[in-house]
């Protein structure tokens, strides 16, 4: 096999260490693959050429690496534009796991959510985070939402004060489209106005993502107690549509930031779809009210 500089070639994908061997083929200099191919006769007499090019395994390493490259450059411009459509206060958009206490119950319980996502899709399993106020529940909701986020799931974190404040003609028009998103997260619940149109645009939203079949993730600062002991019957329809959709946990502050370590309450009851798709003992972190 005889070597050749053929630096001096017209051809974009021609380098000063490639060579060509004793049948005319240009070769790689490095992994030493034919860049050249010979074409059946009946092609060349087709086309009006006797070789066409290949990639060779230096060739074909870098396309590999320019198409993750894109990949992940059109992956992290997406998560961003979810994450900018998600949050009203984009401190929330850096709510990681790892700032939560690492094995603590609370960790426990969010990862599983999001690692077992698609369950939790398909059979519309919500969550309900209830506890004093700077406890971390939102916290620990926007480290759900971000986990989701970079998988591409669409999550938006709403409050109800926010929801009640867009024009009365535009409020059918909002709640329809949080119908859209993968996962609906409403935050500070039992905050907004007691008035008869705030309490009716409660129950509307609730209403509406029951009905689309997607899950959403409540926090609120109210007890469990309070909720089952409402005080009107409206109030009642809302809280009833609440737990249909969401299983609920209590949680506390502990001697940290709100964002850590905070303590999950055990469960007085536990039923078998938690046990099945948490994999808990009957025991569980959760409260099935």
């Amino acid at each position: 096999m005889r070597r050749e500089k053929i630096g001096d070639m017209i051809s974009t994908k021609v380098k000063k260490t490639d060579f060509i061997d004793a049948n005319g083929i240009l070769h790689c200099g490095i992994c030493g693959e034919p860049k050249e191919a010979i074409l059946p006769q009946e092609m060349q007499k087709f086309l009006h050429m006797e070789k066409r090019s290949r990639l060779c395994a230096c060739q074909r390493e870098e396309r590999e690496q320019e198409i993750e490259r894109v990949r992940l450059q059109e992956h992290i411009s997406l998560v961003k534009r979810l994450q900018d459509n998600c949050f009203q206060y984009k401190t929330f958009s850096n709510a990681v796991f790892k700032d939560l206490d690492r094995g603590s119950r609370q960790e426990t319980i969010a990862r599983r959510y999001v690692q077992n996502w698609e369950k939790v899709r398909k059979e519309n399993i919500g969550l309900l985070f209830c506890g004093d106020v700077g406890t971390g529940k939102t916290y620990l909701a926007s480290c759900i939402a971000n986990a989701l986020m970079e998988q591409e799931v669409s999550v938006k974190m709403v409050n109800f004060s926010y929801i009640l404040n867009v024009g009365f003609e535009y409020r059918n028009e909002l709640i329809h489209s949080l119908g859209y998103f993968g996962l609906l997260i409403i935050d500070d619940f039992g905050t907004e106005r007691g008035t008869d149109y705030g309490l009716e645009t409660v129950h509307s939203v609730l209403d509406a993502r029951y009905n689309s079949g997607k899950p959403m993730i409540i926090t609120t600062n109210l007890s469990l107690q309070q909720m089952k002991n409402p005080e009107d019957e409206m109030h009642k329809k809302i809280y009833d549509r609440t737990k249909t959709v969401c299983l609920s946990s209590l949680v506390e502050k502990a001697d940290a930031t709100p964002q850590e370590k905070i303590r999950w309450s055990d469960s007085k009851r536990c039923c078998w779809k938690q046990r099945k798709l948490y994999k808990m003992p009957s025991k569980s972190i959760l409260i099935c009210d």
